[in-house]
């Protein structure tokens, strides 16, 4: 059962809609009364950036209200690929912004041609889990139910083809160990745009011996960013900030 969560930031009022009250957001929003990441958003929001801005793995919308309402951006995408968070994501923008400030994507980022993609179903505790299925894996072993949940899948190079007149000015990427696959899959909308890249790394993971980080930094460094800006969260994954280098 869904439940709303009241947030207030500089005298601005969000009523925000949550998967329950067991979920990490909600928990999280009942405890501080700010937007999840409030840091890194307040941060994000200090560098003025304008044009578009790209919300991968938007959840419920706690990025993407925050960046159409708070930001200096004009629209923003939100893309979020498990149905259950994405239609929450769609009534909580509707709700907390100017309808005409944004446009939302059921549908997974991801470098292949072939259109699909298996995710594990995550638990309630935490419904922004939803991620790639690992073969030969236990789903348990990373948090997630056994059941898999079959969604479509797009190169967001591909998708940005849909928006031949924006100008991207940040892209932000949250989905749970997809982070380097996915800005694979746009490094035409990079080269042509130089966003800010705002990426969750997940260090160390079994699948993945080295850092995302320095991963996503090989990528981004032949195009000019510099060193990337670390945002930290205790036992939560780390989040850093790439900038083309001044």
């Amino acid at each position: 059962m869904t439940t709303i969560a009241k947030i207030n930031f500089e005298g601005r009022a969000y009523a925000i809609q949550c998967c329950s009250e067991q979920d990490l957001l909600y928990r999280g929003f009942a405890l501080t009364g700010d937007f999840y990441e409030i840091v890194l958003l307040e941060y994000i929001k200090g560098l003025k950036i304008e044009g578009t801005y790209i919300d991968i793995g938007a959840n419920i919308g706690n990025h993407a209200i925050f960046f159409a309402a708070e930001c200096s951006c004009n629209f923003v995408i939100a893309i979020e690929a498990f149905k259950p968070v994405y239609d929450l994501c769609v009534l909580n923008l509707k709700e907390n912004t100017d309808t005409n400030k944004y446009a939302t994507h059921y549908i997974a980022i991801a470098n292949n041609d072939e259109g699909k993609l298996n995710l594990w179903e995550p638990s309630e505790i935490n419904m922004a889990r939803a991620r790639k299925a690992i073969e030969d894996k236990n789903p348990e072993d990373y948090g997630m139910l056994g059941e898999i949940i079959n969604v479509n899948c797009i190169k967001l190079d591909d998708l940005m083809k849909q928006y031949p007149e924006k100008k991207i000015g940040l892209i932000k990427l949250d989905i749970e160990g997809m982070e380097v696959e996915a800005i694979e899959s746009a490094m035409e909308t990079i080269k042509t745009h130089k966003p800010v890249i705002v990426s969750e790394c997940s260090i160390g993971r079994r699948e993945r011996p080295n850092t995302e980080m320095s991963e996503i930094s090989k990528l981004l460094e032949p195009m000019g960013y510099g060193v990337p800006k670390g945002f930290f969260y205790g036992s939560a994954a780390p989040v850093f900030i790439w900038t083309i280098k001044q």
